[in-house]
C-alpha cells in the first residue's frame, strides 16, 4: 500500500530531524540536563508527567537502565536529582516522541 501524503510528511520531518540532530549538537554536546531542561525541552510538561512517559515508563525499561549503566543518565536517589547527558538523551527522546503520551 502507498504512503499517504500525511504518512510521507511525517516520515521525512522525522529523518530531517534525525539528520539534523546527526550534523549538529545544538549546543548539547558536553551538557546535561536536569528534570526542568527535561521539562523545557518537552514543551513544559511537569515532573510527574516527564518521568512517567520517560524514566518511569515500562515501555522504555530496557532502554533506559542501559543508559543509566552508561551514564546518559544517572539516577536521582536518596533526594538527589536526575541527570542526563542531553545530546544522547535529546536522540533518544527524538527516536521516542510520538510513543508519550501526549
Amino acid at each position: 500500500m502507498a504512503e499517504t501524503i500525511e504518512q510521507m510528511t511525517e516520515r521525512v520531518v522525522r529523518e530531517e530531524v534525525r539528520r539534523k540532530l546527526d550534523e549538529q549538537d545544538f549546543g548539547l554536546a558536553g551538557r546535561m540536563w536536569n528534570i526542568n531542561d527535561l521539562r523545557q525541552w518537552l514543551g513544559g510538561k511537569d515532573k510527574a508527567w516527564v518521568k512517567d512517559n520517560t524514566v518511569f515508563n515500562p515501555r522504555f525499561s530496557r532502554e533506559i537502565q542501559a543508559m543509566i549503566d552508561d551514564k546518559t543518565i544517572i539516577e536521582g536517589r536518596r533526594g538527589k536529582s536526575w541527570l542526563f547527558k542531553a545530546d544522547r538523551f535529546a536522540a533518544w527522546l527524538d527516536k521516542h516522541w510520538q510513543d508519550f503520551n501526549w
